[in-house]
């Protein structure tokens, strides 16, 4: 669990981050991660118990996805959700670059990890929306001296059409990817 996993880092030094961009209140994400606390005190426990020194973004994204009329992006808009008229995806993975680069400029070790819910939709083109985002990210990480970045997904594509339709997208469905960025 979170806590496993950022306690040893934690106590081996590290500042440690978790966010993602689901809403604290409903059931899945973090929220889940902790045990699924009924009260903000018993989730803030909780957070503090895990070794989790910063929630970063994760609390705006109630208000992100209020603004975009759902409560999770489980279930939709068709289309990409966006805040200012910036993606929501972008927020998270320009404030996770800010972070470390800092740390990096300080001496400071830092553990971070970020889950982004973009791709759950049953269309497959809000996905679309992160390429430009995430492509650069990925440059802007890299020359982060001292970083070793991992993106992964918990599961191929699930959503869209093209995993039932296509025997490709079957076989898709249980590969997700897996990157490492020295």
């Amino acid at each position: 669990g979170a806590g496993v996993f950022f306690r040893n880092y934690s106590n081996a030094g590290y500042k440690t981050l978790y966010q993602d961009d689901l809403c604290y209140k409903n059931y899945w994400g973090m929220r889940i991660d902790m045990g699924s606390p009924g009260t903000w005190k018993d989730f803030m426990e909780r957070i503090m118990a895990a070794g989790i020194d910063s929630t970063g973004l994760t609390h705006s994204s109630c208000l992100i996805l209020n603004h975009n009329n759902v409560s999770t992006p489980f279930a939709g808009p068709e289309g990409p959700l966006c805040y200012n008229g910036r993606f929501h995806h972008d927020y998270y993975l320009e404030y996770l670059y800010q972070r470390h680069k800092f740390a990096s400029q300080h001496g400071v070790p830092l553990v971070t990890f970020t889950g982004l819910n973009t791709a759950h939709d049953h269309t497959g083109r809000r996905v679309q929306s992160m390429d430009f985002d995430l492509s650069r990210f990925i440059r802007q990480i890299a020359q982060v001296p001292n970083t070793m970045t991992i993106l992964f997904a918990d599961h191929g594509n699930t959503y869209a059409d093209y995993t039932f339709a296509v025997l490709e997208g079957r076989f898709e469905q249980f590969h997700p990817s897996f990157f490492l960025v020295l």
